[in-house]
């Protein structure tokens, strides 16, 4: 959806939105993909790897409901070995977010960054989510 939406947007897009994923973003949709698509992603020379959190806790509902197409990120069992992979490649993670839980989500899996924060009084950051950030040194960036 990001791809639609954003880059369409902006005329960036030459061509069908599928033929950027693989080279301007990777949908990763199990521990096999990420193995057989991680070579490809480290042959781009990327800075970072930015993941995708949107509602994590509701993954598997939204990843199989078309009512929730583009509105659910990575698998939140897949993160801790993606960023695994990121850190063994010396290469930082950033996570964008949607909520309290994905926040939870993020630094339990040791990402380096949050790189969106949209918090609403209704869904706050757990203290110990917090302080668990701090002590890590993970950086987050609120919008």
């Amino acid at each position: 959806m990001l791809v639609e939406v954003v880059w369409r947007r902006l005329a960036y897009l030459n061509g069908p939105p599928e033929s950027l994923n693989g080279s301007r973003f990777f949908t990763i949709d199990s521990a096999l993909d990420l193995e057989q698509k991680w070579p490809q992603i480290l042959s781009q020379k990327p800075d970072f790897i930015k993941v995708m959190l949107w509602v994590s806790g509701e993954h598997e509902r939204r990843r199989h409901d078309k009512a929730y197409y583009g509105l659910f990120g990575l698998d939140p069992a897949l993160l801790p070995r993606a960023v695994a992979k990121a850190h063994a490649s010396g290469l930082r993670v950033s996570a964008h977010l949607n909520n309290a839980s994905d926040f939870h989500v993020a630094v339990s899996a040791g990402v380096d960054e949050i790189a969106h924060l949209p918090m609403t009084a209704l869904t706050p950051i757990a203290v110990e989510d917090a302080k668990l950030a701090a002590r890590r040194g993970i950086v987050v960036v609120t919008t």
